[in-house]
């Protein structure tokens, strides 16, 4: 044996104690040392303890002294503690209960004392909760359907203790009392069959010292019949030998009788259906469910073994269980497989379930069951008919755009013919009212023209940061004034509102139309309602939305408390030119417009309805935060508002339109100016090539054949870094070119007349002038 140093070792083990020493002089009750446990659970220093004495630092529980332990010290020497004692803390009012013992300890030339304290609060707060287990234990065993039970043997076989539960009753037939004397009572209600491989499942079992082991086999009732048993039982070892059991017996008679028909399947489509999200089950011949996977039992709100053995009647309401188990009959007569999609109420929500049933066959090929797979398929099928109707809308909205630019092209030859029309007539001629009606009837078309392009997203947009707490303002003053007084009109407006790159005007037209349609599906009168807030989005918002997208955005809620929308009718809302108003009292083109302009500012509307309980919109706007632009040098847009003037510029005037160019050129021309013409892009930069150094400005379609107006400038800026050009279309700037580039001189709106094309050429000759002399 290797050498060690004795009073080392006496050292480490009193500073390594897990319990607390305290070393005390006897006579004087005063403290020589303690381990560093004493001050872990006093939270005293260990110098401050030293300077204290017993009776300051302990206490008895009951009478608070501790007299009687110096007594028992001095007379025995050796004192263990019968009550609690408590151990004074660094924290004011604070003890900690304490398990003491104090041995006397001969040191030469001097008796010490030495006390041994253990914590003992962990000890109490455990029986405690043992006993709060036991009371909630006993309530259990009297409640549930299986037989619990338990016992104890020592290391030579014997069983010392054992308990089983009421429920062996109602399992085998006899009551609690007559299992005593175990195993031998048990052994005796045995099916005679089972006992053999019983015995040798338990002798494994104690052989390979298992931890857990299961036994089925039959138990024989009073009444001679049998029942079968599912016994699971866990074993508890300890180092002396004895061994702790505890079992767990049901009555799985039932089961056994569908597994011998189904054992062949089940064992097949267990292993595929453990980990699916689709729900899956197996039904017997009789269509009671054998077995179904885990989400099956989450969407039917019942575990397994409680769903095993019942039928649909059982869970489902009769019209539905008939239709399911009819299906389950056609299947098992057919022999064939059956889809089906419909709609069903999971957790009280109507939701849209597709399923597949398929006969399931023994190995004799014989139709012994049913295998059902159905999953949800709501949010497919809402996201595929808003995805149909997102195409539908962008297919409208293109075919809208194109005839709107071909209309608004027409609708210039138009109004150029009239503004030279009038302008040739004299004051009192006759005709002049009937240029003027064909000038009004042309801006009526101008104005559906305006409407068809908001709602092909291509309407002239002029963006800044805007708080729609003050469009909602304007809008409810507004209204006030001119709805009928039965309408309570009513705002709930966000503080601290975040702002949003809009329009003002066209959001104003917006809220405009959605109260109107509001205060017209309230002819009695109603509640016509505006909120702001703001709203974040996550992923489980959006994940049914097609249009919608996670981020910050703004809400405008406008609802009402009106007739409702039909849902046959509500699909079609925004779609040009439909409407449900009597002829004459709308175009139809009211929510196309809006829809266009909300998804032009990069939101979204959503609409929901009731009929007879009013309507919903809700706008999503994206929230604005201004972000610097470097190196973007500010150019102001030309206004078509300064007075024409005369000029003799030579301007080159490109459109395919023969019409337009043949306006635009005697407009230009009457003013004085020389006009070449272009009929498409790639025709302007040719004669631009040539032609350069006489061109003052350039007027140029942006919607083309061959080679687009953006196409062109592009080029054009190529060939000349220096060349101007006003744009001319009824699109909005921002789809064609980038209002702030350089060389672009402004726009002129399709359709114009001869003055606002000549008001727009002057302001831009005169800016190219300003910009030659800076």
């Amino acid at each position: 044996m290797s050498k060690f140093n004795r009073e080392e070792l006496v050292q480490t083990l009193f500073e390594e104690s897990g319990d607390a020493l305290f070393l005390f002089d006897p006579d004087t009750e005063e403290l020589l040392d303690v381990n560093p446990t004493v001050q872990r659970l006093s939270g005293f220093p260990r110098q401050e303890l030293l300077r204290m004495q017993l009776a300051n630092l302990f206490r008895s529980e009951t009478s608070g002294q501790v007299n009687f332990l110096r007594h028992a010290f001095r007379t025995t020497g050796v004192f263990h503690s019968q009550e609690g004692f408590l151990l004074r803390t660094k924290q004011e009012n604070e003890w900690i209960p304490l398990n003491l013992t104090i041995t006397r300890l001969h040191v030469r030339p001097k008796t010490l004392g030495l006390i041994t304290a253990r914590d003992v609060r962990d000890q109490r707060e455990t029986h405690n909760q043992l006993k709060k287990v036991e009371s909630e234990l006993r309530r259990v065993l009297a409640s549930v359907s299986d037989c619990l039970w338990s016992m104890e043997v020592d290391a030579a076989g014997r069983i010392q203790s054992g308990y089983v539960s009421p429920v062996v009753a109602k399992l085998t037939g006899r009551p609690p009392e007559f299992f005593t004397h175990w195993p031998d009572s048990w052994m005796s209600i045995l099916h005679p069959e089972d006992i053999p491989g019983l015995e040798a499942g338990a002798r494994r079992f104690r052989e390979e010292r298992s931890p857990a082991a299961e036994f089925e086999y039959r138990v024989l009732l009073p009444d001679g019949r049998s029942r079968w048993l599912r016994n699971s039982v866990r074993a508890t070892r300890e180092a002396c030998g004895r061994v702790r059991l505890d079992g767990v017996i049901a009555d799985v008679t039932e089961r056994k009788g569908w597994e011998q028909a189904l054992l062949a399947s089940e064992s097949k489509y267990r292993s595929l259906t453990d980990n699916l999200e689709q729900c899956v089950f197996l039904k017997d011949a009789a269509l009671r469910y054998v077995a179904a996977n885990r989400r099956f039992c989450q969407v039917l709100g019942i575990a397994e073994s409680a769903l095993v053995g019942k039928t649909d009647l059982d869970l489902h309401a009769a019209d539905a269980a008939g239709r399911f188990q009819s299906d389950d009959r056609r299947v098992l007569a057919e022999g064939k497989s059956l889809e089906r999609e419909e709609q069903h109420q999971w957790h009280g929500t109507p939701r849209t379930v597709r399923t597949i049933k398929t006969p399931v066959r023994d190995a004799q090929e014989q139709i012994v069951g049913v295998l059902g797979i159905l999953w949800d398929v709501t949010e497919q099928r809402t996201l595929e008919a808003q995805l149909r109707q997102s195409q539908k809308m962008e297919a409208v909205g293109q075919l809208a755009g194109g005839v709107a630019h071909d209309f608004n092209n027409l609708l210039t030859v138009v109004l150029g013919n009239v503004g030279l029309l009038q302008d040739s007539l004299p004051a009192g001629d006759p005709n002049l009212k009937l240029v003027e009606a064909t000038e009004t009837a042309a801006h009526r078309a101008a104005d559906l023209t305006r409407k068809m392009l908001g709602f092909s997203r291509r309407t002239t947009l002029c963006l800044e940061p805007a708080n729609l707490n003050v469009a909602v303002e304007e809008t409810a003053s507004l209204l006030r004034r001119t709805i009928d007084p039965r309408i309570d009109l009513r705002m709930q407006r966000a503080t601290k509102l975040w702002p949003v790159q809009a329009d003002p005007s066209q959001i104003s037209q917006v809220l405009m139309n959605l109260c109107i349609n509001a205060r017209d599906a309230m002819p009695e009168g109603g509640v016509l309602q505006l909120e702001t807030e703001n709203v974040v989005l996550d992923d489980d918002f959006v994940r049914t939305r097609f249009e919608a997208h996670p981020g910050d955005f703004v809400r405008l809620r406008v609802s009402d408390t009106g007739a409702g929308i039909p849902p046959d009718v509500l699909p079609r809302i925004f779609e040009p030119f439909f409407t449900t108003k009597e002829p004459g009292k709308g175009t139809g083109l009211g929510l196309a417009m809006v829809f266009g302009i909300v998804n032009q500012h990069g939101g979204w509307i959503d609409c929901s309805s009731t009929v007879g309980a009013g309507t919903r919109f809700d706008i999503y706007l994206p929230r604005f935060i201004a972000q610097p632009r470097p190196g973007v040098k500010s150019q102001p847009m030309i206004q078509a508002t300064l007075p024409a003037r005369q000029g003799n510029e030579t301007i080159l005037l490109v459109d395919d339109e023969p019409m337009i160019r043949n306006l635009g050129q005697r407009i230009l021309q009457g003013y004085g100016y020389n006009v070449l013409l272009a009929q498409d892009g790639l025709e302007a930069v040719e004669i631009y090539e040539r032609e350069k150094g006489k061109i003052g400005l350039i007027i140029m379609d942006l919607v083309m054949p061959r080679l687009s107006g953006q196409d062109a400038f592009r080029r054009l800026q190529g060939l000349d870094p220096n060349v101007r050009v006003l744009f001319a279309s009824g699109y909005a700037a921002k789809y064609v070119v980038d209002p702030e580039a350089e060389g672009v001189m402004g726009f002129v709106d399709k359709p114009y007349r001869p003055e606002d094309l000549a008001h727009a050429v002057g302001a831009a000759l005169e800016s190219c002038s300003s910009l030659t002399q800076v």
